[in-house]
């Protein structure tokens, strides 16, 4: 069983030819970890694994404060415990103290001690992803090269490595990243659909729109709603001239973007057609 789970994407247009706006959002979806084995420590109040399940049953009811306590008091009890860390690293992470959640993956890492199978993977792309969204890129390469490393098989550590070179402006290594995501594609909660979108955005970036059409028709091919997918493929038809075909596609993301709740992209996409069939 797989302990955490990365789902980056980029979503946005990269215009071929003309201007537009790139949207970008991350959107995070990592759980914390039950002890599946207790660390040899215990005293009167309990001992640390029972503190780190009743950590995360707090989490899942919202209550982070409650398990940022719990968590606290597990590493007391235990100070190489490192799934505690791992876990209040979440927590910190939730609670918007990215700073505190960074120390806490940095102490999971160097204990290394009492993981459940296959954590330490997990919080190599944690870290990765937090590094990257904190803006050190070189960092958070090296995270995801440990990851990758240790299960050369994890998708989503190619797929996040991707993203950062991408961010890093070395387009030819995010295109291999994406592409190795795609061929090993051993997912946890989504599918290659996101990294066929990426590397679509990317081959438009380096002027090859026929690959990026590629690209996108997959990606649309294995998630019939995805809406991002219609979104930039729209741009592109019109962008080479496919203005009948653009605006079908714009049509498309703009009554899934409605359906999905996404209020703010739903008005771009009704924007540019407002302004396409002017």
């Amino acid at each position: 069983m797989r302990l955490t789970s990365t789902s980056i994407a980029i979503l946005g247009a990269i215009a071929f030819g003309a201007s537009c706006t790139q949207l970008i959002a991350v959107l995070v979806n990592i759980p914390q970890v039950y002890a599946q084995t207790p660390p040899p420590i215990e005293t009167p109040q309990g001992n640390a694994s029972d503190l780190l399940n009743l950590g995360l049953e707090k989490s899942n009811t919202g209550d982070l404060q409650g398990a940022l306590a719990d968590y606290t008091q597990a590493i007391r009890l235990n100070p190489r415990y490192s799934l505690a860390y791992y876990n209040r690293a979440i927590t910190y992470y939730d609670l918007g103290n990215k700073e505190a959640a960074l120390a806490d993956y940095d102490k999971a890492i160097q204990v290394n001690q009492s993981w459940g199978k296959g954590a330490i993977v997990d919080a190599y792309i944690n870290r990765g992803q937090l590094r990257d969204e904190m803006g050190d890129y070189k960092s958070s390469v090296a995270d995801y090269n440990k990851a990758i490393s240790i299960n050369p098989q994890d998708s989503e550590a190619y797929y996040n490595r991707g993203i950062v070179q991408q961010n890093m402006g070395d387009q030819k290594a995010a295109i291999a990243d994406y592409t190795k995501a795609i061929q090993v594609n051993n997912w946890t909660d989504k599918g290659p659909y996101s990294a066929y979108l990426n590397r679509g955005n990317v081959k438009l970036q380096i002027r090859d729109p026929q690959g990026a059409l590629e690209d996108y028709n997959q990606a649309i091919a294995l998630k019939k709603d995805y809406a991002i997918a219609y979104k930039n493929r729209g741009i592109l038809y019109l962008n080479t001239k496919k203005t009948q075909q653009g605006i079908q596609d714009l049509q498309k993301a703009a009554e899934l973007f409605q359906q999905q709740g996404h209020q703010n992209r739903y008005d771009q996409v009704v924007q540019i057609l407002k302004e396409v069939q002017r």
